[in-house]
């Protein structure tokens, strides 16, 4: 098979075959063949995958997580105000929502691979997180 390579391409093929002391072609195949077993190992996700996994790996920034902890701590303090305490339940609740919604979203990925959610939690390596790590 003939290939048909840009100068700067062509020079750089050269350029590694010299380095490596592999002929151009058999690097070029070389290359080849490891692209080509990375795109089969990992296939390309659809749009719709895509969008879910954003969705589902979308958190709450740091300081987010700081005040609902500093809110946690005045509570077993036993020192929250009212104030903070409609705080930490608007936190909470907020908290929830987003829990069910990366359920939802989860649920929906499942349902397109056709596999169970106990299956694409293993195969996504997902495990609870503590409000506390």
């Amino acid at each position: 098979m003939d290939v048909s390579l840009r100068p700067e391409v062509r020079e750089w093929l050269n350029q590694e075959s010299a380095r490596t002391g592999v002929a151009p072609e058999e690097l070029a195949a070389r290359r080849i063949e490891a692209q080509w077993a990375t795109a089969t190992q990992f296939p390309a996700l659809s749009s719709e995958e895509s969008t879910l996994l954003a969705e589902i790996n979308t958190g709450f920034p740091p300081s987010f997580w700081q005040r609902y902890r500093q809110l946690i701590a005045l509570r077993e303090a036993e020192t929250l105000s009212p104030q903070e305490q409609a705080e930490l339940i608007s936190l909470s609740d907020t908290v929830e929502e987003k829990n069910l919604q990366r359920v939802q979203r989860l649920l929906a990925l499942a349902q397109l691979r056709h596999v169970s959610l106990e299956t694409l939690i293993a195969d996504l390596g997902l495990a609870p997180v503590s409000m506390r790590d």
